[in-house]
């Protein structure tokens, strides 16, 4: 930066050979103008920086240089500069820019000096090119963003968390890092739709989940096929270009799919988008979310591992469980239906004795009995594990899809599974008999089932919504058929709740239970 002003020669062929001498050894970019804002001298530098040549820019405004938005600020701040020239950056605390050639935006850092010449004072404006360190910013940035979304997965892992919250998470994290609109986790359909993608996990803004959540996306000639069975990733310009556009959200854009390399998980893939008109993903926007995919696959691994430890832990349990009954229970009711079998052959000459040994294999009876009890009260404890609601409303929505290839997206607030716990058995039975009904009677193809606190957080509601063909509500015969609509309201009455059935012909169906808090 040059100094004050009064620094430069005063003779004009000994300025301008100073000039050039600046202009040659500056390491940024020279543009130096009078106190009109016209350039006088501008570096070879400089001028490739904005993309025109010396000719182009000498002579003219140096307003040319600042975005249409920016310039009548830029003139009273470059007059506020001659009424106090010190040396200083321009536009301290401030994102600055200038306009190349063609238009586009170059993210510049400009330090402003001045000289005092034979024609007045001269403004000397050192320029330097920000993008790469803007772009080095953005590439520290994204790696923070999977630092932090590797370590939310970790916990949620760690805490238990079921496996569409982890991967909601990982969903989550890789939209933002890209700054997409939309994450979506597809997976392969089962039985008739084994030709189709479904979203299995989506994070949005509320107002976009509704049209995520029914996605169905064939497989057969398309990029989606392609990328499944050759597992290479996509970076698309303009999903709508594409000839399975039809089936997707209305004004998608740019979008970007990987697969997910599970080695135990259905064929699934990580897709983030945009709508139509936004910026074009990048190759780094693509590295995160293969990053991300990464992720989503430990996740989907981990939860299969832990479904075949769940499966052994209960195989042992049954072996634990048989073996006292073999143990206590069997050998007790073993031991006494002998004793009966004795007191039957000694009922004529010694009824006394009989009499005794009736009272005594009543009373061992009782015994086994309230053994047995013991034994289903702590199952049915077991089962009704408050911090187990969550996880089950899960686990159910999950065995629909493996049985019947329905694809369930599930939404749940932990918060509120935890304070309606005390009727975790009721909601239970609501959310499997409607799931059972979406899959069996309604021919739907996606569902979503959503427990959440109300608008007010006075009630908690859950809801189960389908797209399948829906029926008349108003029919009587309907509340008796074997939809288990009646059995569901019983189930929301005894739970203090209340039970509302939405729907109509080619509708599809929403089952919501709204349960008072307090």
């Amino acid at each position: 930066m040059i100094s004050t002003a009064g620094a430069a020669p005063r003779d004009p062929e000994a300025l301008a050979e100073f000039l050039r001498a600046l202009c040659a050894v500056a390491p940024d970019g020279v543009i130096i103008s009078d106190g009109t804002g016209t350039v006088r001298v501008v570096s070879d530098r400089a001028a490739a920086m904005f993309g025109y040549t010396r000719e182009e820019i000498v002579g003219q405004s140096i307003e040319m240089l600042v975005p249409p938005r920016s310039r009548d600020l830029h003139g009273d701040l470059r007059h506020g500069y001659l009424d106090d020239p010190v040396p200083r950056l321009m536009g301290e605390a401030r994102d600055l820019y200038g306009m190349r050639k063609d238009g586009t935006y170059l993210p510049v850092d400009i330090s402003l000096s001045a000289l005092d010449s034979e024609d007045g004072l001269l403004v000397v404006s050192m320029v330097r090119d920000m993008t790469p360190r803007l772009r080095l910013l953005d590439q520290l940035r994204r790696e923070q963003g999977q630092l932090r979304g590797a370590n939310a997965a970790a916990r949620a892992i760690l805490a238990g968390e079921h496996v569409d919250e982890v991967v909601r998470i990982v969903v989550s994290g890789a939209r933002q890092i890209a700054a997409a609109r939309y994450g979506v986790l597809l997976v392969a359909g089962l039985g008739p739709e084994s030709g189709h993608m479904h979203v299995r996990v989506a994070d949005a803004d509320a107002a976009d989940l509704d049209g995520l959540v029914r996605l169905r996306i064939p497989l057969g000639e398309t990029l989606i096929g392609d990328a499944v069975a050759n597992g290479r990733s996509l970076l698309l310009e303009n999903v709508g270009r594409a000839p399975w556009s039809d089936v997707l959200v209305d004004g998608i854009g740019p979008a970007i799919v990987v697969p997910v390399p599970s080695a135990r998980a259905d064929t699934a893939l990580l897709a983030v988008a945009n709508p139509v008109g936004s910026r074009l993903f990048s190759r780094h926007d693509l590295g995160a979310v293969e990053s991300a995919a990464t992720q989503a696959a430990v996740a989907l691994d981990f939860a299969a591992m832990r479904d075949d430890l769940r499966h052994l832990a209960v195989s042992e349990e049954r072996d634990r469980i048989a073996m006292d009954l073999h143990d206590g229970i069997i050998q007790e009711l073993f031991g006494t239906a002998m004793a009966l079998q004795s007191a039957a052959a000694r009922v004529d000459d010694q009824p006394d004795a009989v009499r005794a040994g009736l009272d005594e294999a009543a009373t061992r009876i009782d015994s086994a009995i309230s053994d047995l009890r013991g034994y289903i009260y702590d199952l049915a404890e077991e089962r009704r594990d408050p911090s187990r609601l969550d996880a089950t409303l899960r686990s159910i929505a999950s065995l629909v899809r493996q049985q019947s290839g329905l694809v369930v997206v599930v939404d749940i607030d932990a918060a509120a599974a935890a304070a309606v716990s005390a009727h975790a058995e009721h909601l239970q039975h609501v959310a499997r008999e409607a799931l059972s009904n979406a899959a069996r009677h309604a021919d739907a193809t996606t569902c979503r089932l959503k427990l959440r606190f109300d608008a007010a957080r006075d009630a908690v509601v859950l809801e189960i919504d389908d797209d399948g063909h829906g029926f008349d509500t108003e029919s009587e015969a309907i509340w008796g058929s074997g939809h288990g609509l009646g059995n569901m309201r019983k189930r929301a009455t005894e739970a203090g709740a209340t039970l509302d059935v939405e729907s109509g012909p080619d509708t599809g169906t929403t089952v919501r239970v709204r349960l008072p808090l307090g």
